[in-house]
């Protein structure tokens, strides 16, 4: 069996220093995604967390997981507690509310309103929303 050289795929060569470096930034990069991972991990199973998943569930107006996701991450999600490490409502309420809104708005835009007001407390609906109606 012979082969054609001109048909034989060969690797390129690259030179050391090139091949060390893209390792190296290989391993960087896979570094730092773990750093981050364990930092999200951490983050979920911190008493803040705990806290603050606590007061958005006994709220009742949104699920846990939108409201995570909502906030821009559980990273956001911790660090709206007071200097005290408790919930600060002043900043959690507000985003429960809207996140609220925003899923009756949309449910009200379909033509199926399913949620029709918060479980709790009254909603005022926003100032500027409120008057673009």
């Amino acid at each position: 069996m012979t082969t054609d050289p001109q048909t034989t795929l060969a690797a390129p060569t690259i030179p050391t220093d090139e091949a060390r470096r893209i390792n190296d930034d290989r391993m960087r990069a896979e570094m730092e995604r773990r750093a981050h991972r364990d930092q999200v991990d951490n983050a979920f199973r911190s008493p803040e967390a705990t806290r603050i998943r606590e007061l958005v569930v006994a709220d009742g107006n949104v699920d846990w997981r939108e409201f995570v996701v909502y906030c821009g991450g559980i990273l956001e999600v911790v660090a709206m507690v007071d200097q005290y490490g408790r919930p600060d409502t002043d900043r959690i309420i507000p985003k429960v509310d809207e996140l609220f809104y925003e899923r009756y708005s949309r449910e009200e835009y379909v033509g199926m309103t399913v949620t029709r007001h918060p479980r709790n407390r009254p909603y005022c609906p926003p100032a500027e929303t409120s008057a673009a109606q």
